[in-house]
């Protein structure tokens, strides 16, 4: 516009701005211009005059323009609108493409074409405003678009590209990091080159090219091989560019799922190997819900109680469970939901299929929701046990049998020490009443002599009644734990054996430094002694040991009373160590020995006096220790 001369006169802002043509030109140049004129300073952006037409265009009054900068109308930063303006004033470029923005908040796409104009040393930029054709702004729109998406073709973690007749014709980075290729070597090639073998390549054309001309696009997992050999599991999707003409191109997209095919493999095979471990134990493995409903059950089921997992499923625990055990069951079941704690090793009676009773044993732990940690049910497992507690009740009859043997035995004994002990009284006795008789006969008898012959009778008695009183006892059952010391036990077992022991020259020698008393059985406690005693006695006199002798010493540690039992008799031989508990074994055949009461001597410490029996050799003999808890168990004797 430096061609046009003359004056303008611009009232605006008090400031005569002369273009060297006079006003009447100016009103039909400017103002009355159809096209859009905006008058800016160059410097500060703001706009010092507008036509009409501006008014019209961008729905603001001249006073609302002229109080404006261009920067509120442009949609550029303002960093971007000075560069333009520079660029206009430098007059290296009079053409732009810009958004306006209008009163109403809409968004034109304008053509500006802005010119210097300089007045007084000052510049000015004339700019004569035209909105876009719409052709201009559809190829501005299909730039933008295209921009758009080549940074998603590019940005996309996938391989994306393009064929034509399945020739490379273009490739997105990731599909070169993904086949180990650089980008010059794969376009224009033919796609061959990623296939590991001819037979895959053609089967993947032919499925690919059948579901994109029946569906549009076309999805086919396949391999892919790398420049470096690697093989590699992909899911390849293609889609034509025309949808009627595949000869245009066909875009693709190929995403590596070598690792989820191999997490995927791996997931089956451990659910092929839980699997294979739900079937092969030996144990019912289920899943109940709060109501106690089967959720899970594993195909062991079937082996248990009769039912297949469909029969279970779905059913209460409870409808399998005894009869008269139901309520007990349930009570049970009650507890552990409220404590939302593990439990093991509960036993109950089920119903199998064909009306059998089966026991079983049942351990489970709570399931929690992962994201609330609401408790959702239980999962555990389920033992048949019936076979188990068979042989249990036979091992208990088997061993209440040879405790009666047992028995029998030490009461033949005892009627043997009973009779030998009976001896000397019963020679006593007669011999005071034959004195008696004879001393009558005679005449010769006197108060006195009468008084003491009677005294020694009952005396002798008196023995003979307390000896029966100790066996007695003996046999006696304990069925209530009693509080004892372990010292006056071993008196006890002496008062019973210790004649046998006197008369067989075995010296007892006693040694007790324990005062502690215990709760416990103490008439089994008292058969353990004997037994041991017994056992000590044939030793000696198997072997013939003139200064045989037997020491009994008892102490405690902090949690036990210890008892030692030591003969000089030779000990046992070491082979046989190892059995001298096991029932039936014995090495006193010459003695009649039954082999029981070492055995049941260990049963009774074990399992009904909860402690332990050893056996080990000393220097001259054996010795036996027994050790018992201080503390009453309350499972003590069951």
């Amino acid at each position: 516009m430096n061609n046009i001369c003359g004056v303008l006169l611009i009232n605006n802002k008090n400031t005569k701005l002369q273009l060297g043509i006079g006003e009447n030109s100016y009103r039909t140049f400017f103002e009355d211009n159809t096209a859009v004129m905006l008058l800016i300073d160059s410097v500060t952006g703001e706009i010092i005059d507008a036509n009409k037409a501006a008014e019209k265009y961008y729905g603001y009054t001249l006073n609302m323009l002229l109080n404006m900068n261009i920067k509120e109308i442009n949609q550029l930063s303002s960093e971007s609108v000075e560069k333009e303006m520079k660029f206009a004033l430098s007059e290296k470029k009079s053409y732009f493409e810009f958004e306006h923005k209008l009163s109403s908040g809409e968004i034109r796409n304008v053509d500006v074409y802005s010119n210097p104009i300089q007045e007084n040393n000052k510049k000015y930029l004339l700019s004569i405003v035209h909105e876009s054709p719409e052709h201009k702004k559809n190829e501005r729109l299909l730039k933008e678009k295209e921009a758009y998406i080549r940074s998603i073709f590019l940005a996309l973690p996938a391989g994306v590209g393009v064929v034509k007749e399945r020739v490379l014709q273009e490739v997105n980075d990731y599909m070169c990091v993904m086949t180990g290729y650089a980008r010059e070597e794969l376009l224009n090639k033919n796609s061959r080159m990623l296939y590991p073998d001819q037979e895959t390549y053609e089967s993947v054309g032919k499925e690919k090219y059948k579901q994109i001309t029946k569906y549009g696009i076309g999805s086919v997992e396949t391999q892919l091989q790398r420049k470096d050999g690697t093989i590699l599991d992909v899911l390849l999707s293609s889609t034509p560019i025309e949808p009627l003409d595949i000869s245009k191109g066909v875009t693709f997209t190929a995403t590596d799922i070598t690792e989820l095919n191999q997490s995927h493999s791996d997931a089956l095979k451990a659910k092929e190997v839980y699997r294979s471990l739900l079937e092969d134990i030996n144990e019912w493995v289920w899943e109940v819900n709060l109501e106690g409903c089967f959720t899970y059950s594993s195909p062991r089921v079937k082996d248990i109680i009769g039912y297949s997992p469909d029969e279970v499923m779905g059913k209460s625990l409870f409808y399998f469970i005894d009869d008269g055990e139901v309520d007990l069951v349930k009570s049970i079941f009650s507890e552990i939901i409220a404590s939302k704690s593990s439990f093991k090793n509960i036993q109950s009676t089920q119903r199998h299929k064909d009306t059998q009773d089966v026991i079983i044993e049942t351990t489970g732990r709570p399931v929690f929701d992962n994201d609330t940690g609401e408790l959702m049910g239980y999962r555990g497992t389920n033992r048949d046990i019936t076979e188990h507690i068979t042989i249990e009740k036979e091992l208990k009859l088997k061993d209440e049998i040879m405790f009666a043997q047992s028995r029998q035995a030490a009461m033949g004994e005892m009627i043997g020490m009973i009779a030998h002990q009976w001896r000397q009284p019963i020679t006593s006795i007669a011999m005071g009443a034959n004195n008696i008789i004879v001393d009558s006969i005679l005449g010769n008898i006197d108060k006195d002599s009468l008084n003491k012959l009677a005294t020694d009778i009952v005396e002798q008695t008196q023995h003979l009644s307390k000896t029966i009183d100790d066996f007695r006892d003996f046999f006696k059952p304990n069925k209530e734990h009693d509080d004892v010391n372990v010292c006056s036990v071993i008196e006890e077992t002496l008062s019973i054996i210790g004649t046998s022991l006197v008369n067989n020259n075995i010296k007892i020698i006693k040694e007790f430094n324990s005062q502690s008393t215990i709760s416990t059985f103490s008439r089994e406690l008292l058969q353990v002694y004997i037994n041991i005693l017994k056992n000590a006695k044939e030793a000696l006199l198997e072997n013939k040991i003139e200064d045989a002798k037997i020491i009994i010493t008892v102490t405690e540690d902090e949690n036990n009373i210890i008892t030692t039992v030591c003969d000089n008799g030779g000990g046992v031989k070491p082979e046989l160590l190892t059995k001298i508990f096991e029932p039936y074994f014995t090495t006193k055949e010459e003695l009649n020995g039954t082999g029981l009461g070492l055995y049941m001597s260990n049963i009774i410490v074990t399992k009904h006096l909860k402690g332990t029996l050893q056996v080990k050799n000393s220097d001259d003999g054996a010795c036996f220790m027994l050790k018992l808890p201080k503390v009453r168990s309350d499972n003590i004797g069951t």
